[in-house]
């Protein structure tokens, strides 16, 4: 059965700001990078955003400043958001899907996300599908909330047969989705993008042999960006992960073995 977390907004780009004023930008920001700005004013806003995104400031009126913390926000890895790691013997599907939806679909992230294991070459696993962000674009509902009718777990096995039949359709939620490209990246690895019919939605999936992982989007997010983000998450799982650090040992642990090592 899927698990489902949290919703997530659309993706505002340079057009989207221009309908917002310096406060206006300020909240979205905050959101973003994750600060408390509340009741700061945008000048004050400025450095402490570009104190956290490590970007140095100009000499722009507000707006415009704003306007370039956005873009150099935009431009930041999905890493910046996420400590979640992924790799060799980490990609379970709930670790995989909070990577990819790591950062904001506002600025260039993807607005939901679901993935899940590969049972063999032609299967994924639908019991253990792993969602995050119930989706709804243009008044279309994406992804459906657990309920009797949610129908999740059989369409991500539909979509996974997407990868090798001539089928180029498949529903997902309230929309059909067509493919647009497919394309192999590794031996046993396809990216595939496809578009919904009904309305401006996009998914981009990975299929790999050990796992489907799919994010979505809308179609005023840069899909080069998007790709990029899917991109980085693919590499990252075929890494194997540092070791986790040993804990400190304790003040007194530490004194016992002192003692032992003096006789």
């Amino acid at each position: 059965m899927a698990s489902f977390t949290g919703s997530r907004s659309l993706y505002v780009g340079p057009d989207g700001e221009n309908d917002l004023k310096p406060m206006g930008m300020v909240e979205l920001i905050e959101k973003e990078v994750g600060l408390d700005l509340y009741g700061v004013k945008p000048k004050e806003a400025i450095k402490l955003i570009n104190a956290k995104i490590g970007r140095e400031g100009g000499a722009g009126n507000p707006k415009e400043e704003l306007q370039a913390c956005r873009a150099a926000i935009r431009a930041l890895p999905s890493s910046f958001w996420s400590d979640e790691v992924v790799g060799v013997g980490r990609n379970a599907p709930a670790n995989l899907v909070r990577r990819l939806a790591a950062k904001p679909a506002t600025c260039g992230g993807f607005t939901a996300a679901v993935a899940a294991p590969r049972l063999n070459a032609k299967a994924v696993d639908t019991k253990a599908v792993s969602v995050t962000g119930a989706c709804t674009i243009d008044g279309i509902t994406i992804l459906t909330p657990p309920g009797s009718y949610n129908k999740l777990d059989f369409e991500i096995e539909n979509i996974s047969r997407l990868f090798g039949s001539q089928r180029d359709a498949e529903k997902l939620g309230d929309a059909s989705f067509k493919v647009a490209s497919r394309e192999q990246v590794t031996p046993g690895t396809t990216v595939m993008v496809c578009k919904a019919l009904q309305c401006s939605a996009r998914f981009a999936a990975l299929q790999t042999p050990k796992f489907l992982l799919l994010g979505i989007y809308s179609q005023a997010s840069p899909e080069a960006d998007i790709l990029a983000l899917l991109e980085e998450v693919r590499v990252e799982s075929t890494t194997t992960p540092p070791p986790e650090p040993e804990p400190e040992p304790e003040p007194e642990a530490e004194a016992e073995a002192a003692t032992v090592a003096d006789y």
